[in-house]
């Protein structure tokens, strides 16, 4: 039962639900044969329905009832029948004909479909079945603004439903053994043919001795001569990349692996810095360092709390690097090797980006920005990645 629901705010909606006979307020009466008003008493209904009740012949009730029982368990389950659902479906749209504007070629299309599949009409005999029924649909005269050259619109759609459907129980006129999509044949011919632009554009460049040694500029000195985008280039390094040419092929995975890091990491702070100075965090002194001599007599300064003084000026240690993110670090591999990036690649778009700094000098925040920075290359096209001059 349909129940539009109507969502009042400032009045009560009631819907559109069943109401009970008689209902104080309800406006409601009981009515004679004639349709007259009776009454609106609860009292008085009740009455009338124990006397209908009593006048019921409960025997032919019975009887009925269980010829209606034995009907409902003999009646054969639904069976789908797609082709008469299709067939419903299209006598149903002819029947309604136009009801706006814009359906002139969807109409013309679906009588042509009907007239080709389940009338079995072909070449002329589809035209003017086609152009018949389409000029007596309701709705022509007042939506379809193609009438100036419906005969044309009428030939174009039965031709084109002529070549894609057949008669219904006759053999199929349409090879239907072809894959339905030649997407991937077409992309596979332009990326063949985005490889042969780059590696003759290498050699060109090669033989006249104008390729350049940096890998950002002989990227874009590839990508405009050939004509593909940095993108495409990238998926290729192997036609032009030094590394991948040589078949050193560095991978990220190498470049960051969280125990060569670490490792890195140790050595570098091991060595005693040259002209760094190490200051002491602030909220690691108390007060400033003091030599022995300057201690002073009093033996019972020491507290355990404290701790012992030495006899040299002492300063805090250096503090602990910061535990290794190693979900971020993942997140960051993922996007190079989305990339296709080699380790030269990777270390300069680095020290590009962070004042010539290499991966293990990075901070945590700065490894988010880099996270941040992969992500924005992999999601660019072409001309946004070439207009950013990604090396």
């Amino acid at each position: 039962f349909p129940n539009v629901k109507a969502y009042g705010v400032q009045a009560f909606i009631e819907y559109m639900g069943h109401r009970l006979p008689l209902q104080p307020g309800s406006g409601s009466c009981l009515l004679d044969d004639d349709l007259n008003p009776i009454g609106d008493s609860l009292a008085r209904f009740f009455w009338l329905w124990d006397s209908a009740a009593s006048h019921q012949d409960m025997d032919t009730l019975r009887h009925a009832m269980k010829i209606g029982r034995d009907n409902h368990r003999k009646r054969p389950k639904r069976r789908s029948h797609p082709v008469e659902s299709w067939r419903h479906d299209l006598d149903l749209e002819i029947t309604e004909g136009w009801t706006a504007y814009g359906q002139t070629n969807h109409l013309l299309k679906t009588i042509a479909c009907y007239g080709r599949v389940f009338e079995g009409h072909q070449g002329q005999s589809l035209i003017d079945y086609t152009l018949r029924i389409a000029l007596h649909c309701p709705g022509y005269e007042q939506y379809c603004r193609h009438q100036h050259d419906i005969e044309r619109k009428v030939i174009a759609w039965a031709r084109a439903v002529e070549g894609y459907y057949w008669p219904l129980g006759t053999t199929p006129t349409r090879d239907t053994s072809h894959p339905k999509n030649n997407l991937v044949p077409f992309n596979q011919r332009q990326t063949e043919d985005a490889q042969h632009r780059i590696r003759a554009t290498y050699t060109n460049l090669e033989q006249a001795g104008e390729l350049p040694e940096q890998i950002t500029a002989r990227a874009k000195a590839i990508a405009q001569r050939a004509r593909v985008s940095q993108q495409t280039l990238y998926k290729h390094l192997r036609l032009w990349h030094p590394e991948h040419q040589e078949g050193v092929i560095a991978l990220a995975a190498g470049l960051l692996a969280p125990e060569e890091a670490r490792s890195e990491a140790t050595l570098e702070t091991s060595e005693p810095p040259k002209t760094k100075e190490l200051h002491p965090s602030e909220r690691d002194m108390k007060g400033e360092a003091l030599c022995a001599g300057e201690l002073g007599s009093d033996t019972n300064s020491f507290t355990p709390n404290r701790g012992v003084r030495g006899d040299e000026v002492v300063f805090p240690q250096e503090a602990e690097p910061a535990a290794y993110d190693l979900a971020l670090h993942e997140q960051i591999q993922h996007q190079i090797r989305s990339l296709g990036w080699s380790g030269e690649v990777i270390r300069q778009f680095i020290a590009d980006r962070f004042e010539d700094k290499r991966w293990t000098e990075l901070t945590e925040e700065e490894r988010l920005l880099l996270l941040y920075y992969l992500r924005g290359i992999n999601s660019l096209g072409a001309g946004e990645l070439a207009d950013i001059g990604v090396p």
